[in-house]
């Protein structure tokens, strides 16, 4: 225990297996004291102290598994065991972890996969099924909700262009940061001890039930946001979102340099560019309006800046247009940096830019942008026929 010994403190040992599915033990060292409390024991066990975390909440599989899929192993007993990286193999490592335990399907599963992770990883308790598919293991979506990260949060470890060009690799690329990573629920805790001085203690129990709320959102503490597929920014709606409404709503986070909707996902970003939040498209409902056939080739940057001069066109159409404000979502990164300033020193992009600016004057409206990935933009099929 050389990091002991450098301290000078007696390490703790965590493990969200006391009350989550995952097996994921750690050891934190603090320079604060820890003191037991309500879902949180304290045992000490050779050269460290065990902290044994309980929880009145359980995590339901409905919460974190992929919908259509089931696992047969009970939340409250099994677990998963620790994530690994996912290493694309042609041949098996050298002394492959459990293989001689392992089943002939286990072997099976874990040659198919040209193995990924150890054998004993292929257990059938640990895979789960659907109607007229075949077994697998867990995908990286669930590692990352078990693992406390919340949905889609190692999504963007690749630009669009990238994961297009082999989605197998993008998600071994997330499954991987997934096993270098630590669950949050037990180093929620400890988190809780360093604060104690300035806030409450929140239990075990209090954090496991807020587990579904987004990074860098807040709420009272005695909110419960549970774990779900899907990322929350407090307590469930009464009624339905209204698509004006949410526009609205997104106006309020337009930075005061540009018109571009930044700070929406609930992530803390510098307000200096070119720091911009994504907006999921799938907050709204989608139907094609218009396409257009390009008679001769252009640069990929002055056609989707066309596209957004004719979309706006689109817009004036009618009367009602007048004294607007509408929130326009696009892919490019280009575009929307030089539209939100309204001027750039391309040649190529000048004249589009202007006149998108001259109509927004006479029309006596405005135009902010949201940034979406290219991987979930409506538009992006149709745009390639």
């Amino acid at each position: 225990m050389v990091i002991s010994r450098e301290l000078d403190v007696c390490p703790i040992k965590l493990d969200p297996a006391d009350c989550m599915p995952i097996s994921r033990p750690r050891f934190a060292w603090m320079s604060e004291e820890v003191h037991q409390m309500d879902g949180l024991q304290l045992w000490p066990e050779k050269e460290y102290v065990r902290a044994y975390i309980s929880a009145d909440a359980a995590i339901e599989n409905h919460q974190w598994i992929r919908p259509g899929w089931t696992w047969s192993g009970n939340p409250s007993t099994e677990r998963f065991p620790t994530f690994m990286k996912a290493i694309k193999r042609r041949v098996p490592p050298p002394y492959p972890a459990g293989l001689h335990k392992a089943s002939q399907t286990m072997v099976d599963m874990w040659t198919n996969d040209q193995y990924r992770y150890p054998p004993y990883q292929y257990n059938p308790r640990y895979w789960l099924y659907a109607p007229g598919r075949p077994a697998r293991l867990l995908d990286a979506s669930e590692r990352e909700l078990l693992l406390g990260f919340g949905p889609g949060h190692t999504e963007p470890c690749q630009a669009a262009s990238l994961k297009k060009k082999s989605l197998q690799e993008h998600e071994d690329i997330r499954c991987s940061l997934c096993g270098d990573s630590f669950a949050m629920v037990p180093f929620t805790v400890m988190g809780a001890v360093l604060c104690q001085d300035l806030i409450p203690r929140m239990s075990p129990t209090q954090v496991l039930l807020r587990l579904g709320l987004a990074p860098g959102a807040s709420c009272h503490p005695d909110l419960a946001v549970p774990l779900s597929r899907w990322l929350a920014y407090g307590a469930a709606p009464t009624t339905p979102a209204d698509a004006v409404e949410l526009v609205k709503n997104l106006s309020l986070s337009v930075n005061h340099t540009g018109s571009d909707v930044r700070v929406i996902t609930g992530q803390v970003l510098s307000h200096r560019p070119p720091h911009h939040a994504s907006v999921r498209a799938l907050w709204w409902q989608w139907k094609q309006l218009f396409n257009v056939k390009w008679k001769s080739g252009a640069h990929i940057n002055f056609l989707e800046m066309k596209m957004i001069l004719l979309a706006l066109l689109w817009k004036c159409r009618a009367p009602s247009a007048v004294k607007r404000r509408w929130l326009h979502l696009e892919d490019s990164m280009v575009s929307l940096l030089i539209l939100c300033k309204g001027r750039t020193s391309s040649k190529l992009l000048q004249p589009l830019t202007n006149k998108i600016g001259a109509i927004q004057i006479a029309m006596g409206s405005f135009l902010l942008h949201g940034h979406v990935g290219s991987d979930e933009n409506p538009t992006d099929a149709a745009s390639r026929l």
